[in-house]
């Protein structure tokens, strides 16, 4: 499965899927960071309008459908704010029955145990 089918079947807090619920602003940002042609984004938006949750379903995805021993980065402002990466990714995983068991949530990373895959934050 590709990372932004991935991220499109990803549950809300609300049991929308992701792709459901995404705006066009949403889905092109993640459709730039997925499968844009540069290896790093930065993703600017308004308070409120979803950056850590989207970038935390964008993470799992691309975490779960890279090469095994890939190595992403989510850079923070600070710890409380990489924490928080941290939570929503956790919410996906505990909404989305694809990710049970498919992603390690440890204290700044998030790793793909059959892949050896990471996400550090």
């Amino acid at each position: 499965m590709d990372a932004f089918a991935i991220l499109c079947s990803l549950v809300l807090d609300d049991d929308r899927l992701w792709g459901d619920a995404a705006t066009d602003v949403q889905l092109a940002d993640a459709n730039a960071v997925i499968n844009g042609h540069v290896p790093y984004h930065f993703v600017t938006r308004a308070r409120g309008y979803s950056k850590t949750q989207d970038n935390a379903g964008i993470a799992a995805a691309s975490a779960l459908a890279a090469p095994a021993g890939s190595k992403l980065y989510w850079l923070a402002g600070d710890q409380d704010q990489g924490g928080l990466a941290l939570d929503s990714i956790r919410g996906f995983i505990d909404r989305t029955p694809l990710l049970r068991g498919q992603l390690d949530i440890q204290a700044r990373r998030v790793v793909v145990p059959t892949s050896g895959t990471t996400i550090e934050i």
